[in-house]
């Protein structure tokens, strides 16, 4: 558990600070419109929004940022393109503010027709960010749960639910790299059936739990990423030594609720644990192979582990 320790350290330093590469975005509808939250780190909003930055120094400071309403809207609100049906939605800027110290939210107002039930988004704004640019998305809908997305260039669109409609996004439904890691490398190190069942059924457990609870989870998305990306550094390097799964289910457990919490969706989840049942009948079978341990598991543990660093320094936008 020393390593879990370890590796929980470094959480923090890797969620606190808003990074050039990773930008938060909270959309949020209702019978009577949208309003969106976009944070960026301030260098990247300052080469983003042409103008803003006055002096040339590489910082924003609140009296540019105050006095940039018009940039802010040319660059950043209307390459949001918001459409209800065929009718594309025009943007106002509420206000822009500092927050944290090296961060900008800016807030906007989308004028759409009465009585939307849908608003479908694509974020153009990211054509202009930095290679390998993040963008955390948070959907807020009247009456649905509330759900959290990855967008970037090549997969920018999501729609918004109105009139109570639940928010959807391909994004939503697809399998996470980060879960089939976790689910790989908590079950192949092996070990008899009956603990590599409960290992599985406490993980399974651990996620419905964090599912359920996902709606009224207030922990920043980047934070939960971090702590999901440590989840699978720690079962790829434990995989090196370990003998068995017969302590497994704690491990499974605990971050199975981290990982319940971050995907919130019943169905990533139940892809999960499809994949952790193909992986527990494959352990169970080949286990007792003389080349097993030293072929499969081990290599695999490197590559688990590997998956969590990429995934770990991928939410810092170094991807």
């Amino acid at each position: 558990m020393k390593l879990a320790a370890l590796l929980l350290a470094l959480v923090p330093a890797l969620a606190e600070a808003h990074e050039v590469g990773l930008s938060y975005g909270v959309y949020t509808a209702s019978p009577g419109g949208l309003t969106v939250e976009i944070t960026f780190a301030e260098r990247e909003l300052a080469m983003l929004a042409d103008g803003l930055d006055k002096d040339g120094d590489g910082k924003t400071s609140a009296a540019e940022v105050s006095t940039a309403t018009a940039a802010l809207i040319r660059d950043v609100l209307d390459p949001v393109e918001v459409r209800v049906g065929d009718t594309r939605c025009t943007w106002s800027l509420i206000g822009a503010r500092r927050v944290e110290g090296d961060g900008v939210s800016v807030d906007g107002e989308a004028r759409c027709p009465a009585g939307a039930a849908t608003y479908a988004l694509s974020l153009g704004f990211l054509d202009r960010t930095t290679p390998g640019h993040r963008h955390m998305v948070r959907v807020v809908s009247a009456g649905a749960t509330p759900v959290d997305l990855v967008t970037h260039k090549a997969d920018r669109t999501f729609s918004v639910g109105g009139a109570g409609a639940a928010a959807s996004s391909p994004l939503s439904s697809r399998p996470r790299p980060e879960l089939w890691a976790f689910v790989l490398g908590l079950l192949i190190v092996g070990g008899r059936p009956r603990d590599l069942g409960l290992a599985l059924g406490a993980f399974a457990g651990g996620m419905a739990v964090g599912v359920a609870l996902s709606s009224s989870f207030s922990q920043a998305p980047r934070v939960l990423a971090a702590l999901v990306a440590v989840s699978v550094v720690y079962v790829g390097v434990e995989d090196q030594g370990l003998a068995d799964a017969s302590k497994r289910w704690m491990v499974g457990l605990g971050f199975g609720l981290v990982h319940g919490l971050f995907v919130a969706s019943a169905l990533s989840a139940g892809l999960g644990i499809l994949l952790g049942t193909v992986v527990l009948g494959v352990v169970v079978l080949l286990q007792k192979k003389a080349w097993f341990r030293r072929l499969v598991v081990r290599p695999v543990g490197v590559l688990v582990a590997c998956v969590g660093l990429a995934c770990l320094f991928f939410w810092r936008g170094a991807s």
